[in-house]
């Protein structure tokens, strides 16, 4: 599997990414700018599953008096979405998108490390001012889901590439 992970380091370098490596794991962290901040980006490989994992997340923790709001609000995000999930840890907040693909189901080029790493990052990128919104008390969650679909039907190729 450090074939895999080796392969993202390389794309993290040719793309001038600064980064981060666990030497034990080999898991690679990296921070790219988002509209609302900036997003870290973590690539893991499950050796024991033969899985490649990516989460996005950023410095943005739910208030603890809002996240069964946010939580509602993700699921219904991942209802719609094809690829992909939200995640919310309800003890501190925290909101991170994940990706996943079997490593043996797929062709690990430069391409797909890109695209993987691109649709994860936008997709979040995308929900997280209006998470932000719901979380304040400014929009309700029905508007929440509306403007961020909205959003992504206008932009759609940029999410998926």
């Amino acid at each position: 599997m450090n074939n895999v992970i080796d392969s993202v380091a390389n794309v993290m370098q040719e793309d001038g990414f600064n980064f981060d490596q666990n030497p034990n794991s080999g898991a690679i962290s990296l921070r790219i700018p988002g509209r609302v901040g900036i997003l870290d980006v973590s690539i893991f490989v499950n050796e024991n599953m033969n899985v490649l994992l990516l989460f996005v997340s950023s410095f943005y923790r739910v208030q603890p008096d809002r996240r069964g709001e946010i939580a509602e609000l993700i699921t219904r995000a991942n209802y719609g979405l094809n690829i992909g999930c939200f995640e919310l840890d309800m003890s501190d907040g925290e909101i991170r998108f994940r990706m996943s693909s079997f490593l043996d189901e797929v062709n690990i080029t430069d391409s797909f490390i890109r695209r993987i790493i691109g649709v994860a990052a936008t997709i979040y990128d995308h929900y997280l001012p209006e998470i932000m919104l719901v979380d304040f008390g400014e929009i309700d969650i029905d508007e929440a889901i509306y403007r961020t679909e909205a959003r992504i039907l206008d932009n759609e190729s940029d999410v998926m590439h």
